[in-house]
């Protein structure tokens, strides 16, 4: 499961961390999905133990969420939570409820306007679990 710090990220990423929009990986080549490197999209990361979340990632977040719920409108409710389901309940249960309104309100002022989802999800016909 991800883990979550109360403040923005460390600047500097430690030896073997890779940094994305939406969390800090801590051990690229630990992957619990797959041999090393981890081949695993994005999304896993809300599943992850060595996936970490702070304040600096909420933006992306926020924006995944919109994209999320616009995806339930008109998507087969059975293939949703299988594509999306961990990443919305890890947002929605794990992540935010750890942040203060004022940081949620300034995360959401800081929203990409872009998709975020497509570059993430990986191929159309994969589920990410």
């Amino acid at each position: 499961m991800i883990t979550v710090l109360p403040g923005p990220r460390t600047p500097t990423a430690a030896e073997g961390q890779r940094e994305a929009a939406l969390a800090t990986c801590t051990d690229y080549h630990g992957s619990p999905f797959n041999p090393s490197p981890c081949a695993a999209s994005f999304l896993q990361c809300f599943a992850c133990r060595n996936a970490i979340s702070s304040r600096d990632h909420l933006p992306a977040q926020l924006a995944l969420l919109d994209e999320l719920a616009a995806h339930w409108e008109g998507m087969d409710r059975e293939v949703w939570w299988r594509r999306f389901g961990q990443a919305w309940l890890a947002l929605t249960e794990d992540i935010l409820p750890r942040f203060t309104p004022a940081e949620l309100e300034a995360a959401a002022r800081d929203k990409p306007s872009g998709t975020v989802l497509d570059p993430l999800e990986g191929p159309l016909e994969e589920t990410w679990i």
